[in-house]
Protein backbone atom coordinates (compact mmCIF):
# COMPACT_ATOMS: atom_id res chain seq x y z
CA UNK A 1 0.00 0.00 0.00
CA UNK A 2 1.18 3.64 -1.10
CA UNK A 3 2.20 5.38 2.41
CA UNK A 4 1.50 9.03 0.36
CA UNK A 5 -1.62 11.33 0.10
CA UNK A 6 -3.89 10.90 -2.55
CA UNK A 7 -1.98 12.39 -5.63
CA UNK A 8 -3.64 15.47 -7.01
CA UNK A 9 -5.19 15.92 -11.05
CA UNK A 10 -1.72 16.66 -12.32
CA UNK A 11 0.29 14.43 -10.46
CA UNK A 12 -3.07 11.33 -12.03
CA UNK A 13 -1.76 12.66 -15.19
CA UNK A 14 1.97 12.74 -14.74
CA UNK A 15 1.70 9.12 -13.11
CA UNK A 16 -0.80 8.00 -16.21
CA UNK A 17 1.84 9.84 -19.04
CA UNK A 18 4.61 8.08 -17.39
CA UNK A 19 2.90 4.64 -17.03
CA UNK A 20 1.60 5.40 -20.90
CA UNK A 21 5.21 5.81 -21.74
CA UNK A 22 6.64 3.06 -20.23
CA UNK A 23 4.52 0.17 -21.39
CA UNK A 24 4.54 1.52 -24.52
CA UNK A 25 8.53 1.58 -24.75
CA UNK A 26 8.39 -2.15 -23.87
CA UNK A 27 6.22 -3.08 -26.27
CA UNK A 28 7.16 -0.72 -29.19
CA UNK A 29 9.12 -3.11 -31.65
CA UNK A 30 5.41 -4.78 -31.51
CA UNK A 31 4.37 -1.22 -32.74
CA UNK A 32 6.97 -1.02 -35.22
CA UNK A 33 5.50 -3.91 -36.59
CA UNK A 34 2.30 -3.42 -36.51
CA UNK A 35 2.53 0.06 -38.24
CA UNK A 36 3.75 -1.79 -41.30
CA UNK A 37 1.15 -4.80 -41.26
CA UNK A 38 -1.12 -1.54 -41.54
CA UNK A 39 0.55 0.25 -44.26
CA UNK A 40 2.12 -2.60 -46.49
CA UNK A 41 -0.25 -4.40 -48.87
CA UNK A 42 -0.64 -8.33 -48.71
CA UNK A 43 1.48 -9.01 -51.30
CA UNK A 44 4.50 -7.14 -50.33
CA UNK A 45 4.21 -8.42 -46.67
CA UNK A 46 4.08 -12.09 -48.14
CA UNK A 47 7.35 -11.20 -50.01
CA UNK A 48 9.08 -9.76 -46.89
CA UNK A 49 7.64 -12.63 -44.68
CA UNK A 50 8.18 -15.31 -46.81
CA UNK A 51 5.10 -16.54 -47.02
CA UNK A 52 5.02 -18.66 -50.51
CA UNK A 53 3.79 -22.02 -51.54
CA UNK A 54 6.56 -23.64 -51.09
CA UNK A 55 7.08 -27.04 -54.10
CA UNK A 56 6.38 -30.33 -52.63
CA UNK A 57 8.73 -33.02 -54.00
CA UNK A 58 7.25 -35.70 -51.99
CA UNK A 59 4.22 -37.87 -53.45
CA UNK A 60 0.77 -37.51 -52.49
CA UNK A 61 -0.39 -39.40 -49.77
CA UNK A 62 -1.07 -42.43 -49.99
CA UNK A 63 1.03 -43.12 -53.05
CA UNK A 64 4.53 -44.56 -53.73
CA UNK A 65 7.39 -42.45 -54.62
CA UNK A 66 8.05 -43.16 -58.58
CA UNK A 67 10.23 -46.33 -58.76
CA UNK A 68 9.63 -47.01 -55.15
CA UNK A 69 8.35 -50.07 -53.78
CA UNK A 70 4.96 -50.28 -52.20
CA UNK A 71 5.32 -50.72 -48.18
CA UNK A 72 2.62 -50.98 -46.02
CA UNK A 73 1.92 -47.82 -44.25
CA UNK A 74 3.29 -48.06 -40.44
CA UNK A 75 2.25 -46.03 -37.71
CA UNK A 76 4.79 -43.21 -36.52
CA UNK A 77 6.70 -43.77 -33.58
CA UNK A 78 6.66 -41.76 -30.68
CA UNK A 79 10.11 -40.58 -30.90
CA UNK A 80 9.69 -39.62 -34.48
CA UNK A 81 6.67 -37.46 -33.58
CA UNK A 82 8.42 -35.85 -30.71
CA UNK A 83 11.29 -35.02 -33.61
CA UNK A 84 8.80 -33.83 -35.93
CA UNK A 85 6.96 -31.01 -33.36
CA UNK A 86 10.07 -28.31 -33.57
CA UNK A 87 9.26 -28.31 -37.63
CA UNK A 88 5.54 -28.20 -37.10
CA UNK A 89 5.77 -25.43 -34.61
CA UNK A 90 8.09 -23.12 -36.86
CA UNK A 91 5.88 -23.71 -39.62
CA UNK A 92 2.94 -22.87 -37.84
CA UNK A 93 5.31 -19.78 -36.57
CA UNK A 94 5.93 -18.63 -40.09
CA UNK A 95 2.52 -18.49 -41.01
CA UNK A 96 2.14 -15.79 -38.43
CA UNK A 97 2.89 -12.45 -40.12
CA UNK A 98 3.06 -10.58 -36.63
CA UNK A 99 6.35 -12.86 -36.21
CA UNK A 100 7.83 -13.23 -39.31
CA UNK A 101 7.94 -9.44 -39.81
CA UNK A 102 9.54 -8.52 -36.67
CA UNK A 103 12.17 -11.51 -37.04
CA UNK A 104 12.72 -9.84 -40.37
CA UNK A 105 13.18 -6.60 -39.50
CA UNK A 106 15.61 -7.74 -36.63
CA UNK A 107 17.22 -9.43 -38.87
CA UNK A 108 17.92 -7.34 -42.11
CA UNK A 109 17.74 -3.55 -40.10
CA UNK A 110 19.26 -5.08 -36.89
CA UNK A 111 17.86 -3.87 -33.17
CA UNK A 112 17.33 -0.22 -34.25
CA UNK A 113 14.98 -0.94 -36.90
CA UNK A 114 12.84 -2.27 -34.50
CA UNK A 115 13.07 1.22 -32.28
CA UNK A 116 12.96 3.63 -35.50
CA UNK A 117 10.49 6.84 -34.61
CA UNK A 118 11.10 5.52 -30.53
CA UNK A 119 11.67 9.19 -29.39
CA UNK A 120 8.98 11.31 -31.54
CA UNK A 121 6.81 7.91 -30.21
CA UNK A 122 7.61 8.53 -26.86
CA UNK A 123 7.49 12.13 -26.83
CA UNK A 124 3.41 12.25 -28.88
CA UNK A 125 2.67 9.36 -26.15
CA UNK A 126 3.80 11.78 -22.90
CA UNK A 127 1.99 15.22 -24.44
CA UNK A 128 -1.27 13.67 -26.05
CA UNK A 129 -1.65 11.98 -22.52
CA UNK A 130 -1.07 15.74 -20.74
CA UNK A 131 -2.92 17.45 -23.47
CA UNK A 132 -5.91 15.60 -22.93
CA UNK A 133 -5.96 15.86 -19.19
CA UNK A 134 -5.53 19.77 -19.32
CA UNK A 135 -8.10 19.98 -21.77
CA UNK A 136 -10.80 17.29 -19.84
CA UNK A 137 -9.80 19.38 -16.44
CA UNK A 138 -10.23 22.92 -18.06
CA UNK A 139 -13.85 21.77 -19.88
CA UNK A 140 -14.89 19.89 -16.38
CA UNK A 141 -14.06 22.76 -14.49
CA UNK A 142 -15.94 25.22 -17.06
CA UNK A 143 -19.14 22.69 -17.06
CA UNK A 144 -19.31 22.04 -12.71
CA UNK A 145 -19.21 25.91 -12.23
CA UNK A 146 -21.63 26.91 -14.86
CA UNK A 147 -24.19 24.34 -13.27
CA UNK A 148 -22.88 25.77 -9.85
CA UNK A 149 -24.08 28.74 -11.27
CA UNK A 150 -27.28 28.16 -12.28
CA UNK A 151 -28.48 26.99 -9.39
CA UNK A 152 -28.08 23.20 -10.00
CA UNK A 153 -25.84 19.87 -8.48
CA UNK A 154 -22.56 20.29 -10.07
CA UNK A 155 -22.46 16.64 -10.97
CA UNK A 156 -21.75 15.42 -14.06
CA UNK A 157 -24.07 12.25 -15.55
CA UNK A 158 -22.35 9.48 -17.24
CA UNK A 159 -23.27 10.49 -20.84
CA UNK A 160 -21.35 14.38 -20.67
CA UNK A 161 -18.32 12.88 -18.85
CA UNK A 162 -17.73 10.82 -21.67
CA UNK A 163 -18.92 13.67 -24.30
CA UNK A 164 -15.97 15.52 -22.30
CA UNK A 165 -13.76 13.01 -22.76
CA UNK A 166 -13.99 12.57 -26.33
CA UNK A 167 -14.05 16.92 -26.65
CA UNK A 168 -10.99 17.09 -24.92
CA UNK A 169 -9.48 13.80 -26.70
CA UNK A 170 -9.93 16.06 -29.99
CA UNK A 171 -8.52 19.00 -28.85
CA UNK A 172 -5.31 16.85 -27.94
CA UNK A 173 -5.26 15.33 -31.28
CA UNK A 174 -5.08 18.79 -32.43
CA UNK A 175 -2.29 19.51 -30.81
CA UNK A 176 -0.43 16.17 -30.64
CA UNK A 177 -0.75 15.05 -34.33
CA UNK A 178 1.98 16.14 -35.90
CA UNK A 179 4.74 14.26 -33.99
CA UNK A 180 2.28 11.14 -34.48
CA UNK A 181 2.88 11.35 -38.21
CA UNK A 182 6.69 12.21 -37.73
CA UNK A 183 6.54 9.12 -35.88
CA UNK A 184 4.69 6.64 -38.49
CA UNK A 185 7.34 7.94 -41.15
CA UNK A 186 10.06 7.09 -39.03
CA UNK A 187 8.38 3.61 -38.12
CA UNK A 188 8.10 3.11 -41.99
CA UNK A 189 11.09 4.14 -43.09
CA UNK A 190 13.25 1.72 -44.71
CA UNK A 191 16.85 2.18 -46.64
CA UNK A 192 16.13 1.84 -50.83
CA UNK A 193 17.31 -0.75 -52.64
CA UNK A 194 19.70 1.70 -54.82
CA UNK A 195 21.87 2.43 -50.93
CA UNK A 196 23.70 -0.93 -51.61
CA UNK A 197 24.81 -2.80 -48.54
CA UNK A 198 28.05 -0.11 -48.06
CA UNK A 199 25.89 2.83 -47.86
CA UNK A 200 24.78 2.39 -44.83
CA UNK A 201 22.18 4.90 -45.06
CA UNK A 202 20.92 6.41 -41.59
CA UNK A 203 17.77 6.61 -40.75
CA UNK A 204 16.15 10.57 -40.87
CA UNK A 205 16.41 12.35 -37.83
CA UNK A 206 13.02 14.00 -35.98
CA UNK A 207 13.71 17.39 -37.70
CA UNK A 208 14.44 16.10 -41.28
CA UNK A 209 11.15 13.76 -41.44
CA UNK A 210 9.01 16.98 -40.32
CA UNK A 211 10.79 18.72 -42.93
CA UNK A 212 10.09 16.25 -45.62
CA UNK A 213 6.69 15.79 -44.39
CA UNK A 214 6.26 19.27 -45.08
CA UNK A 215 8.13 19.37 -48.59
CA UNK A 216 6.09 17.18 -49.97
CA UNK A 217 2.56 18.80 -48.71
CA UNK A 218 2.82 22.03 -46.90
CA UNK A 219 2.73 22.44 -43.06
CA UNK A 220 -0.84 21.18 -43.41
CA UNK A 221 0.50 17.56 -44.28
CA UNK A 222 1.91 17.40 -40.49
CA UNK A 223 -2.09 17.23 -39.32
CA UNK A 224 -2.64 14.47 -41.60
CA UNK A 225 -4.94 11.64 -40.33
CA UNK A 226 -6.47 13.94 -38.05
CA UNK A 227 -10.25 13.30 -38.65
CA UNK A 228 -9.70 9.43 -38.24
CA UNK A 229 -7.91 10.46 -35.36
CA UNK A 230 -11.02 13.06 -34.03
CA UNK A 231 -13.28 9.70 -34.70
CA UNK A 232 -11.35 7.39 -32.99
CA UNK A 233 -11.99 9.72 -29.65
CA UNK A 234 -14.93 7.28 -29.17
CA UNK A 235 -12.74 4.97 -28.57
CA UNK A 236 -12.64 5.31 -24.78
CA UNK A 237 -16.23 5.62 -25.02
CA UNK A 238 -16.92 2.34 -26.61
CA UNK A 239 -14.26 1.22 -23.86
CA UNK A 240 -16.29 2.64 -20.72
CA UNK A 241 -19.97 1.41 -22.43
CA UNK A 242 -18.73 -1.57 -22.71
CA UNK A 243 -16.78 -1.89 -19.56
CA UNK A 244 -19.58 -0.91 -16.90
CA UNK A 245 -22.38 -2.53 -18.98
CA UNK A 246 -20.42 -5.95 -18.43
CA UNK A 247 -19.38 -4.67 -14.44
CA UNK A 248 -22.87 -4.22 -14.19
CA UNK A 249 -23.78 -8.10 -15.70
CA UNK A 250 -21.27 -9.85 -13.09
CA UNK A 251 -22.02 -8.02 -10.18
CA UNK A 252 -25.93 -8.63 -11.31
CA UNK A 253 -27.99 -11.57 -8.64
CA UNK A 254 -25.97 -12.20 -5.26
CA UNK A 255 -22.54 -10.17 -5.95
CA UNK A 256 -25.12 -6.93 -6.75
CA UNK A 257 -23.35 -4.48 -4.69
CA UNK A 258 -20.30 -5.84 -4.74
CA UNK A 259 -16.52 -5.01 -5.93
CA UNK A 260 -14.71 -6.95 -9.07
CA UNK A 261 -11.67 -8.52 -7.74
CA UNK A 262 -8.48 -8.12 -9.60
CA UNK A 263 -8.84 -11.07 -12.25
CA UNK A 264 -12.04 -9.86 -13.22
CA UNK A 265 -11.33 -6.25 -13.64
CA UNK A 266 -8.03 -7.17 -15.76
CA UNK A 267 -10.15 -9.76 -18.02
CA UNK A 268 -13.15 -6.92 -18.43
CA UNK A 269 -10.60 -4.01 -19.48
CA UNK A 270 -9.56 -6.10 -21.63
CA UNK A 271 -12.47 -7.37 -23.37
CA UNK A 272 -14.02 -3.97 -23.64
CA UNK A 273 -10.92 -2.62 -25.10
CA UNK A 274 -10.80 -5.62 -27.97
CA UNK A 275 -14.12 -4.89 -28.68
CA UNK A 276 -13.28 -1.06 -28.96
CA UNK A 277 -10.41 -1.88 -31.12
CA UNK A 278 -12.54 -4.21 -33.67
CA UNK A 279 -15.42 -1.59 -33.28
CA UNK A 280 -12.61 1.63 -34.38
CA UNK A 281 -9.98 -0.28 -36.41
CA UNK A 282 -10.76 0.49 -39.79
CA UNK A 283 -10.15 4.52 -39.13
CA UNK A 284 -6.80 3.04 -36.88
CA UNK A 285 -5.87 1.62 -39.94
CA UNK A 286 -6.98 4.80 -42.57
CA UNK A 287 -4.55 6.90 -40.15
CA UNK A 288 -1.97 5.10 -40.43
CA UNK A 289 -2.30 4.68 -44.44
CA UNK A 290 -3.11 8.53 -44.60
CA UNK A 291 -0.01 9.51 -42.87
CA UNK A 292 2.63 7.24 -44.40
CA UNK A 293 5.43 8.39 -46.98
CA UNK A 294 3.97 9.37 -50.18
CA UNK A 295 5.87 7.92 -53.42
CA UNK A 296 5.85 8.06 -57.09
CA UNK A 297 6.79 10.37 -59.51
CA UNK A 298 4.62 12.94 -58.32
CA UNK A 299 5.83 12.77 -54.95
CA UNK A 300 9.61 12.66 -55.83
CA UNK A 301 9.11 15.98 -57.72
CA UNK A 302 7.36 17.31 -54.22
CA UNK A 303 3.86 17.41 -55.34
CA UNK A 304 1.36 17.01 -52.86
CA UNK A 305 -1.03 15.42 -55.69
CA UNK A 306 1.14 12.42 -56.08
CA UNK A 307 0.29 8.84 -55.21
CA UNK A 308 0.52 7.73 -51.61
CA UNK A 309 2.39 4.68 -49.65
CA UNK A 310 -0.61 3.71 -48.85
CA UNK A 311 -2.33 3.91 -51.91
CA UNK A 312 0.48 2.36 -53.93
CA UNK A 313 1.08 -0.40 -51.16
CA UNK A 314 -2.73 -1.48 -51.64
CA UNK A 315 -2.49 -1.23 -55.40
CA UNK A 316 -2.32 -4.54 -56.80
CA UNK A 317 0.51 -5.27 -59.43
CA UNK A 318 -0.36 -5.15 -63.35
CA UNK A 319 1.40 -5.52 -66.27
CA UNK A 320 -0.19 -3.07 -67.92
CA UNK A 321 0.73 -0.16 -65.37
CA UNK A 322 3.34 1.67 -63.61
CA UNK A 323 3.69 0.60 -60.32
CA UNK A 324 5.71 2.28 -58.06
CA UNK A 325 7.75 0.41 -55.36
CA UNK A 326 7.58 0.37 -51.91
CA UNK A 327 10.41 1.23 -49.88
CA UNK A 328 12.17 -2.72 -49.75
CA UNK A 329 14.65 -3.96 -47.22
CA UNK A 330 18.43 -4.17 -47.76
CA UNK A 331 19.19 -6.47 -50.71
CA UNK A 332 15.50 -7.16 -51.11
CA UNK A 333 14.68 -7.50 -55.26
CA UNK A 334 12.15 -4.94 -56.32
CA UNK A 335 8.40 -6.59 -57.21
CA UNK A 336 7.54 -3.86 -59.60
CA UNK A 337 6.39 -4.59 -63.09
CA UNK A 338 7.14 -2.35 -65.57
CA UNK A 339 5.30 -1.58 -68.63
CA UNK A 340 6.26 -2.61 -72.02
CA UNK A 341 8.13 -0.95 -74.22
CA UNK A 342 5.45 -0.28 -76.72
CA UNK A 343 2.79 0.79 -73.98
CA UNK A 344 2.60 4.33 -72.85
CA UNK A 345 2.80 4.54 -68.92
CA UNK A 346 -0.77 5.61 -67.07
CA UNK A 347 -0.14 8.26 -64.78
CA UNK A 348 0.34 7.24 -61.13
CA UNK A 349 -3.39 6.81 -59.32
CA UNK A 350 -3.72 9.82 -56.83
CA UNK A 351 -3.63 9.16 -53.11
CA UNK A 352 -7.12 9.06 -51.61
CA UNK A 353 -7.80 12.48 -49.74
CA UNK A 354 -9.34 11.07 -46.73
CA UNK A 355 -10.24 8.60 -45.07
CA UNK A 356 -13.48 7.43 -46.43
CA UNK A 357 -11.97 7.58 -50.04
CA UNK A 358 -9.16 4.88 -48.83
CA UNK A 359 -11.20 2.61 -47.35
CA UNK A 360 -13.44 2.56 -50.38
CA UNK A 361 -10.14 2.06 -52.45
CA UNK A 362 -9.04 -0.89 -50.03
CA UNK A 363 -12.63 -2.80 -50.16
CA UNK A 364 -12.45 -2.86 -54.13
CA UNK A 365 -9.64 -4.18 -54.39
CA UNK A 366 -8.88 -6.38 -50.95
CA UNK A 367 -12.54 -6.69 -49.73
CA UNK A 368 -13.79 -6.43 -46.18
CA UNK A 369 -11.21 -8.53 -44.78
CA UNK A 370 -8.81 -5.49 -46.30
CA UNK A 371 -9.84 -2.83 -43.19
CA UNK A 372 -8.83 -4.89 -40.45
CA UNK A 373 -5.25 -5.58 -41.86
CA UNK A 374 -3.06 -6.12 -38.95
CA UNK A 375 -6.02 -6.13 -36.41
CA UNK A 376 -4.14 -9.18 -34.56
CA UNK A 377 -0.65 -7.19 -33.69
CA UNK A 378 -3.33 -4.16 -32.69
CA UNK A 379 -4.77 -6.25 -29.92
CA UNK A 380 -2.09 -7.96 -29.30
CA UNK A 381 -0.35 -4.82 -28.06
CA UNK A 382 -2.98 -2.88 -26.52
CA UNK A 383 -3.48 -5.85 -24.38
CA UNK A 384 0.34 -5.99 -23.67
CA UNK A 385 0.22 -2.04 -22.90
CA UNK A 386 -2.48 -2.86 -20.71
CA UNK A 387 -1.22 -5.48 -18.65
CA UNK A 388 1.87 -4.02 -17.98
CA UNK A 389 -0.33 -0.62 -17.10
CA UNK A 390 -2.48 -2.76 -14.50
CA UNK A 391 0.34 -4.67 -12.53
CA UNK A 392 2.60 -1.19 -12.31
CA UNK A 393 0.12 1.66 -11.63
CA UNK A 394 1.09 2.17 -7.90
CA UNK A 395 4.86 2.27 -8.60
CA UNK A 396 4.34 5.15 -11.35
CA UNK A 397 1.67 6.67 -8.97
CA UNK A 398 4.28 6.68 -6.41
CA UNK A 399 6.96 7.98 -8.74
CA UNK A 400 4.70 11.05 -9.63
CA UNK A 401 4.41 11.45 -6.12
CA UNK A 402 7.99 11.71 -5.78
CA UNK A 403 8.48 14.43 -8.58
CA UNK A 404 5.29 16.46 -7.66
CA UNK A 405 7.47 16.66 -4.04
CA UNK A 406 10.81 17.71 -5.64
CA UNK A 407 9.30 20.20 -7.38
CA UNK A 408 6.79 21.60 -4.76
CA UNK A 409 10.41 22.14 -2.81
CA UNK A 410 12.25 23.50 -5.59
CA UNK A 411 9.44 26.04 -5.96
CA UNK A 412 9.25 26.82 -2.48
CA UNK A 413 13.72 27.39 -2.15
CA UNK A 414 12.91 29.63 -4.90
CA UNK A 415 10.48 31.70 -3.18
CA UNK A 416 11.02 31.65 0.21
Amino acid sequence: MSAHPPLTPVGSALAGALGAVFSNAVVYPLDTVKTRLQALSPSELNQLTGEQAEPSTSAPSGLPAPGSTPTTPRKPAAHDVVKRLPRALLRRLRKWQMLSLLIRILRTEGVSGAFKGFSANMINTFSQQFAYFFFHTFLRTTSLRQLSARGKRPVLSTSSELFLGALAGGLAQIFTIPVAVIATRQQLWMPPPSAGKAAHQRPPTFAETAREVIAEGGPTALWTGLRPGLVLTVNPAITYGVFERSKSWVLSGERQGGKLGTAEAFWLGVMSKTLATVVTYPYIFAKVRLQAKQTGPAADANQPGGASYASIASAPASSDATVADLPLAEGEPSASTQPPLDTPAKPATRAPRGAVALLQQVYREQGFAGWYQGLGAQIVKAVLCQGILFVSKEKFENYAWIIISLLSRFRTSLNP
